[in-house]
């Protein structure tokens, strides 16, 4: 700011617009929960399980346009939340922070599948690493609950 020709520094705060979530990232969460309820829908209890085979394609482009691994990352973990909240609810008839401790615990391969998407757009690789992780979920005894 100048007054009277001197150069005054002046300390700004951000403003209430600067504070707003940008379009893109509200459109790459949207695509995360998408995915993720994509994910819940094809399973069988359901019945529409063709969704199966493009429920991970929000998930993909979604960690793709993400502008950090970690922004990735929690994507997953949300698409991972929406799809194993539903899927393991059944346990909340015995125990309801087992519930949530174990849906965040699977919620986990979705976020590191996401940063690894977030690095690399070849098919073949993402799918390999997909097939990896549900084999290490499933030898770790997770897989069975659902």
């Amino acid at each position: 700011m100048v007054r009277n020709g001197k150069t005054e520094a002046t300390l700004t705060t951000p403003s209430a617009r600067d504070a707003r979530v940008h379009p893109s990232s509200l459109r790459r969460g949207c695509l995360f929960l998408l995915s993720g309820l994509l994910l819940y829908l094809a399973e069988p209890a359901i019945g529409l399980s063709p969704l199966a085979f493009v429920a991970l394609i929000p998930l993909l482009y979604a960690a793709a346009n993400s502008k950090t691994y970690k922004g990735a990352a929690l994507g997953g973990l949300i698409a991972g939340a929406v799809f194993f909240f539903p899927a393991l609810y059944w346990l909340t008839w015995t125990t309801v922070l087992g519930y949530v401790a174990l849906s965040m615990y699977c919620s986990t391969y979705f976020a590191v599948f996401a940063a690894l998407a977030r690095r690399s757009s070849l098919v073949l690789p993402l799918a390999a690493a997909w097939v990896i992780l549900e084999f290490v979920r499933s030898e770790e005894h997770t897989s069975e609950l659902q």
